[in-house]
């Protein structure tokens, strides 16, 4: 069975109910578009209860967004994941741009939120919590083209970042 979301941001989505849905969208109006991949799990798919919540944090997706970068700055500037994650990819992956963006945010020519906006955000994705709550993370890369390791930022239904960020492969 098909169900149709409709949102401001994204547009109209046809999503399975029995596989969900995953393909590339473009998120954003006019001249703030941003394109992604995004994943809404069968069990979201099927829960309309949930499924209904996914327009909404498309609709928002520029706060989201916002939201997830703002996290992200907060830990870089306060521990070490995203550090280590960028350093990974400038010293693995050979990326002379983001190593000068490293240098200057170590020395203090750049800020975090610069060092942090050279990030794409490259997928979002709902899922199902083990409460029976949506939830969705939002993915980011130093480079989409060289590597498949993300930086996922999570939040709740709410879109209220849970505290979360993973470095995935």
């Amino acid at each position: 069975m098909e169900r149709e979301i409709v949102t401001a941001q994204a547009g109209r989505l046809s999503v399975d109910t029995q596989t969900g849905f995953g393909g590339n969208v473009t998120i954003g109006v006019q001249d703030a578009t941003t394109p992604l991949w995004l994943s809404i799990f069968a069990e979201v798919a099927a829960n309309e209860d949930l499924l209904i919540g996914v327009a909404p944090v498309l609709d928002a997706f520029p706060a989201v967004e916002t939201a997830a970068r703002a996290a992200l700055v907060d830990e870089l500037c306060t521990g070490s994941q995203v550090r280590e994650f960028i350093e990974f990819h400038v010293e693995e992956l050979g990326l002379p741009v983001m190593g000068e963006i490293l240098a200057a945010f170590t020395n203090g020519a750049m800020s975090a939120d610069a060092l942090v906006a050279a990030l794409a955000v490259e997928s979002l994705v709902f899922h199902v919590t083990d409460e029976g709550q949506l939830a969705y993370w939002m993915d980011f890369v130093v480079d989409a083209g060289r590597s498949d390791e993300v930086l996922a930022v999570r939040f709740d239904a709410d879109s209220v970042f849970t505290g979360v960020i993973d470095w995935e492969s």
